[in-house]
């Protein structure tokens, strides 16, 4: 399975491939998203 950096990583791909660069709020959103998800994964 991905782990947390790797998904990040990920999207920062797929966001460069569509021609975009993330800005620090777009970032921070996917950070939170991906920690929610991973954590209620867990429980």
């Amino acid at each position: 399975m991905l782990d947390e950096d790797d998904l990040k990583k990920s999207i920062k791909g797929i966001a460069r491939l569509q021609g975009r660069e993330l800005n620090g709020q777009e970032r921070l959103i996917i950070r939170t998203r991906l920690n929610s998800g991973l954590s209620a994964k867990e429980r």
